[in-house]
C-alpha cells in the first residue's frame, strides 16, 4: 500500500516552526497545575486509565502501525504489574470490525461510538469491583485517553462515568456483538460508587468528531479536574476538522490546556513508520499521565530527528480535499488558524450557546481533595548510536518539499464536493460521471460493489445496509 512512500503519502521535513511548537507546548504544559490523583504509597489509592484508539487503529494489527494510544496502553499495562493500584483497558478504534462493509460504514460515520463507551464502562466496573473487593475503602480516579474519534470517545466516557459511576458487574446482563463490543447493558440498581465522587482527567490526541460523535455530549463534566489536548496544526483535510474539547491555549480558569503542534493528524496521534513528530507528542502524553501520580510510571521515547517529517494526509484517498485550508492559506492566516475546527461539543451542532461549547464548572469540593502541582518534565532518553549519526530530516534528499500535483481523480472529487456545497446538481453530476469514467473511479466502484456483496453474504441487519445505501447510490452500484 505504501508504494514509493513508506506511509503511502508524500512528506516534507518539519521546519523550525514545527519543531518549536513542541518546545512551546512543553513550556506551556510545565505551567499547568495538575492534581495528583494517585498516591502509590497510599494503599487506598487507585487509578484506572481508559484508552480509546482512533479510526481504523487496532493494536492487535501492528502491520497497520501503532498509535500513541496503543503504545501508552502497553506501557501502562507493564507499569501495572509493579503497581497494583494502576489499572487500564484498551478499546480499538471505529472501523476495525471483522466484516469489511461494517468496518467501512463505521469508519466513515463512527456509528460504534456508544458501543465502545459501553464496552469500556463494563471493563472499568469489572476492575473497580475487584479493587473494592480487596479494599472497600479504595478511592478510584480515572484518566480518559484517546486519539481521533477515540479522543471523542474518551471525552464522552468521562461523562458516562460521571453519570453512572461504578455499577456491579456481578449483577448485570450485557449483550455483545460479533466484534465483542457491548451493545446493550443492564445493571443492578445498586451503585457501588457515585460518579460524582470519581475525579477524572482527560488526555486527547487530535480529537475529530465527524459523524456520530458530533451528536453526543462531550463536554467535560465537573469531575474532570484537568486535561490536555494536543491538536495537529498541519492536518489539512476538510473531513478532519479539529474538535475543541478544550479552548485553544489555557482555559480562563487554568483547568485545561490545548496546544497546537506541527504535523498532520497521525503525526500527532501516531501510526506512521516515519514517526519523529509522533514521538514528541507521545512524550507530552507521558509527562501528563506521570503528573497524575506521585511517582512516574511511564518512560519517554528517544527522539528520531531523521524522522521529523510532516505527512500530506490529504493524499491518503482521492476523495479527500483541503479547500478550507488552502483558502485560509491564501487569506494569509497563520498556520494555527488554517484548519477547520468545531467548538460545539454539547451534542447538537445547531446549539451555539456557550453552555454547549464549554466544560461544566469544576467540582470545587472534589478538587480540594487532591494536591496540585506544576507538571514535572521528565528526561528524554538519548537517541541510540545507530540513529544518532543519521542526517536530520531537513537534510534528507528523499522527501518532497513541494506537494506533487493533484491527480485527476482528486480534482474531480474536489469539483464534485464544491458543486454539492453550492447546490449545483448539474455540475456535481457531471463531475461524478467524469470520476466514474476515470480508472480511479472505476476501481472505487468495483470495490464498493465487492463490499456490498459482503452484505448479501453476511445477511447484515437493515440499519447497516441503510447506512451504506447513500454510498451505493453515489457510485451508481446496484443491489
Amino acid at each position: 500500500m505504501a508504494g514509493k512512500y513508506p506511509d503511502g503519502v508524500s512528506r516534507y521535513a518539519a521546519d523550525s516552526h514545527d519543531l518549536h511548537t513542541y518546545a512551546r507546548a512543553q513550556d506551556d504544559f510545565s505551567a499547568l497545575s495538575i492534581p495528583v490523583l494517585h498516591q502509590r504509597a497510599d494503599g487506598a489509592s487507585r487509578l484506572f486509565i481508559a484508552y480509546f484508539d482512533g479510526t481504523g487503529n487496532d493494536m492487535s494489527r501492528p502491520e497497520r502501525g501503532q498509535t500513541n494510544v496503543a503504545r501508552l496502553y502497553d506501557a501502562t499495562k507493564d507499569a501495572g504489574r509493579q503497581d497494583p493500584g494502576l489499572g487500564s483497558h484498551y478499546v480499538k478504534g471505529p472501523g476495525t470490525q471483522v466484516n469489511a462493509i461494517v468496518a467501512l460504514a463505521d469508519g466513515a460515520r463512527g456509528m460504534s461510538y456508544d458501543a465502545r463507551l459501553e464496552t469500556m464502562h463494563f471493563e472499568f466496573c469489572r476492575q473497580a469491583k475487584q479493587w473494592l473487593r480487596e479494599n472497600p475503602d479504595v478511592r478510584i480516579s480515572v484518566a480518559d485517553v484517546g486519539f481521533s474519534r477515540g479522543a471523542e470517545q474518551a471525552a464522552g466516557f468521562a461523562r458516562l462515568v460521571a453519570e453512572r459511576g461504578i455499577r456491579d458487574v456481578d449483577n448485570s446482563h450485557v449483550v455483545r456483538n460479533k466484534d465483542g463490543l457491548v451493545v446493550a447493558a443492564r445493571y443492578h440498581s445498586t451503585v457501588l460508587v457515585s460518579g460524582q465522587s470519581i475525579a477524572q482527567a482527560e488526555l486527547l490526541f487530535d480529537p475529530v468528531g465527524t459523524g456520530t460523535p458530533s451528536h453526543r455530549d462531550r463536554r467535560p463534566p465537573p469531575q474532570v479536574l484537568t486535561g490536555l489536548q494536543i491538536t495537529a496544526e498541519d492536518e489539512r483535510r476538510d473531513l478532519f476538522p479539529a474538535t475543541r474539547i478544550f479552548d485553544p491555549g489555557f482555559t480562563h480558569d487554568g483547568r485545561f490546556l490545548n496546544v497546537n503542534v506541527g504535523g498532520c493528524h497521525s503525526d500527532v496521534g501516531g501510526s506512521y513508520r516515519e514517526d519523529g513528530l509522533a514521538r514528541r507528542s507521545y512524550n507530552l502524553g507521558v509527562d501528563f499521565l506521570n503528573a497524575l501520580s506521585d511517582r512516574p510510571f511511564l518512560r519517554k521515547q528517544h527522539l528520531r530527528p531523521d524522522l521529523d517529517v510532516v505527512h500530506r494526509s490529504v493524499e491518503h484517498a482521492a476523495f479527500y480535499d483541503d479547500d478550507h485550508y488552502r483558502a485560509s492559506e491564501r487569506r494569509g492566516l497563520p498556520e494555527a488558524l488554517r484548519r477547520p475546527s468545531v467548538d460545539v461539543i454539547g451534542g447538537s451542532l445547531r446549539d451555539r450557546r456557550n453552555a454547549a461549547r464549554d466544560a461544566e464548572p469544576i467540582d470545587a469540593a472534589l478538587d480540594t481533595r487532591f494536591e496540585r502541582r506544576a507538571v514535572p518534565i521528565g528526561p528524554v532518553p538519548q537517541t541510540p548510536a545507530q540513529f544518532r549519526d543519521l542526517p536530520p530530516a531537513r537534510e534528507r534528499d528523499d522527501l518532497q518539499p513541494k506537494a506533487p500535483p493533484r491527480g485527476p481523480a482528486q480534482v474531480l472529487i474536489g469539483t464534485f464536493a464544491q458543486a454539492e456545497a453550492a447546490g449545483d446538481r448539474a455540475r456535481s453530476s457531471d463531475a461524478l460521471d467524469a470520476y466514474l469514467a476515470n480508472p480511479h473511479g472505476q476501481a472505487f466502484a468495483a470495490q464498493v460493489d465487492a463490499r456490498l456483496q459482503a452484505v448479501r453474504d453476511w445477511a447484515l441487519e437493515s440499519p447497516t445496509i441503510a447506512a451504506v445505501e447513500p454510498l451505493r447510490r453515489a457510485v451508481g452500484a446496484s443491489l
